[in-house]
């Protein structure tokens, strides 16, 4: 496959377009990792460090999705796999549905969530995108949806873009409310937008963690919310988090 010119073109070709390539086992290193560029944003690869040490940014997670390439460990994490293109093709709720009827727990893998921004084809051609839902004159937020904007490269520092792609805005819900820090519940109601860490979202409460979910009061409070998360969340709280991330986010 490595040596395959027109399918090394026709993978080149799909990241190119926006379109999503995924591989599993020892095919990230071998192949994958032979097309100058392709990883350079991090993947998962078979956990042996003769095939790691072709990946920039080698990741242990079961699965990785990095700047539409989808990639995993191999046999063992082939359901998380799978159902992940599914998250990335339609939407959580319809992973999550596929995971509960084929009996797998999503929880017990650690993958690194996508910052892919998704196109879902829909009834009646409507087509929803990670950001909103555009439906004659009308947009409506897409919850949950990550912080961080194309467009933010050109007004804001690298480590602003960074962090930002570790949060996502969210409409609370009734677990949410519940699993906050009980002196705050009467500041909270179920739709209240609020932002929070994306890894920790991937995975069951348990207990609420620190700094993982914020509540601003108000726009202006945002860029504060953020900061905090960076300094009491990202920096030793958060378990879930990629650990090459996390050293990013720290330095």
């Amino acid at each position: 496959m490595r040596d395959c010119q027109e399918l090394i073109d026709m993978l080149i070709k799909q990241k190119a377009d926006g379109k999503l390539v995924g591989a599993s086992g020892a095919t990230p290193s071998i192949v994958m990792a032979s097309i100058n560029g392709f990883l350079q944003e991090g993947a998962t690869c078979f956990p042996l460090t003769c095939f790691q040490c072709t990946i920039p940014k080698a990741s242990d997670y079961d699965v990785v999705v990095h700047d539409n390439v989808v990639t995993s460990q191999g046999i063992g994490s082939a359901l998380v796999f799978v159902i992940m293109l599914v998250e990335l093709l339609y939407d959580s709720d319809s992973a999550d549905r596929v995971a509960l009827s084929m009996l797998v727990d999503r929880s017990k893998y650690r993958y690194f969530r996508s910052s892919f921004d998704q196109k879902v084809h829909m009834g009646g051609h409507i087509k929803l995108d990670s950001l909103a839902i555009q439906q004659s004159n009308i947009t409506k937020p897409l919850m949950p949806c990550i912080m961080y904007m194309p467009k933010d490269e050109n007004f804001l520092s690298a480590h602003q873009n960074i962090l930002r792609k570790q949060i996502e805005f969210f409409a609370a819900i009734q677990e949410d409310i519940d699993n906050f820090y009980a002196n705050r519940r009467k500041y909270i109601c179920i739709g209240q937008v609020g932002i929070r860490c994306r890894h920790c979202a991937a995975v069951p409460y348990t207990k609420p963690i620190k700094g993982a979910m914020y509540f601003p009061a108000s726009l202006c409070s945002i860029y504060q919310a953020g900061q905090n998360m960076l300094s009491d969340h990202f920096g030793d709280k958060c378990k879930h988090i990629d650990p090459q991330l996390k050293t990013q986010l720290v330095e």
